[in-house]
């Protein structure tokens, strides 16, 4: 079934909010994707950041002694060899009911006479 559907990523450190985003969606689900959490370690963290499409706000650097996070706003450097890397990503999915202004504006045309067919809407 086609879902109409917000997603929101929020990045935590220290339990902190330090990034989030929202982004809309219109995909093929067998149902909503439950709320998720991933936690970021140093070996897992340029990979999940990739596959979480969310917004980082470091800069990775590799130093010799390892991984350094750079912030883009504050002074706090996070090295590898002496800090614990606490970070978890949240990612929620919320199901929206779209206007016929947004369906006939999205993109994928395929999608959203699929989305209106299931849901026997008419214009």
């Amino acid at each position: 079934m086609i879902y109409y559907y917000l997603i929101k990523r929020t990045l935590y450190h220290h339990g902190k909010a330090i990034s989030s985003e929202c982004v809309k969606g219109l995909s093929e689900f067998d149902k909503l994707p439950p709320k998720s959490q991933i936690k970021l370690t140093w070996g897992n963290l340029e990979k999940e950041l990739k596959n979480a499409h969310i917004h980082f706000p470091f800069i990775i650097k590799e130093r010799k002694h390892g991984k350094v996070l750079i912030p883009e706003d504050t002074w706090h450097i996070i090295k590898q060899k002496n800090e614990l890397l606490d970070m978890v990503i949240n990612i929620e999915y919320r199901e929206l009911q779209p206007s016929l202004k947004e369906l006939m504006e999205w993109h994928d045309a395929a999608k959203v006479v699929q989305y209106m067919k299931e849901r026997n809407l008419t214009f």
